[in-house]
């Protein structure tokens, strides 16, 4: 049970220090790792839970991680540069590694971002959708 909290909380302190990284990386989302370290953290100690919620620099990302808690969806934005970076990361990779084995892991990593983006609900969405039924409709009528 020890070695099972050990390794959510080195998977959470990971998924914080690559949160930290997208606060000042352009293309490296931040709210993702959030997410993952929250996922962690409630796994493995409520005071790391309750320290990643104290990091400033953090809160931004806290906020949609919790709201993503709450309603299972993602705002437009978040999935567009998620997955924007995920795919921009595979031949920057490449390039800088030249290893296929790495940049493999990589691409695994993008489709694994792609599909999870593509089954989470957009934010928005279905409320536009919910008003757009709701709408009275403008019907055209004959003056016969």
């Amino acid at each position: 049970m020890a070695g099972k909290r050990l390794l959510f909380g080195a998977i959470g302190l990971a998924g914080t220090g690559l949160a930290v990284l997208g606060v000042w990386l352009p293309g490296l989302p931040t709210t993702p790792f959030v997410l993952i370290a929250l996922w962690a953290f409630t796994r493995s100690s409520e005071s790391l839970s309750a320290w990643l919620r104290r990091i400033p620099m953090l809160r931004g990302a806290i906020a949609a991680a919790d709201q993503y808690q709450r309603e299972r969806t993602l705002p437009l934005a978040v999935k567009v540069i998620a997955q924007s970076a995920a795919w921009l990361a595979v031949p920057i990779v490449f390039l800088v590694t030249g290893s296929t084995w790495i940049t493999a892991a990589v691409v695994a990593a993008a489709l694994g971002c792609t599909v999870f983006m593509t089954l989470t609900p957009t934010r928005g969405a279905a409320s536009t959708q919910a008003k757009a039924a709701t709408a009275p409709s403008l019907e055209v009528r004959s003056l016969e």
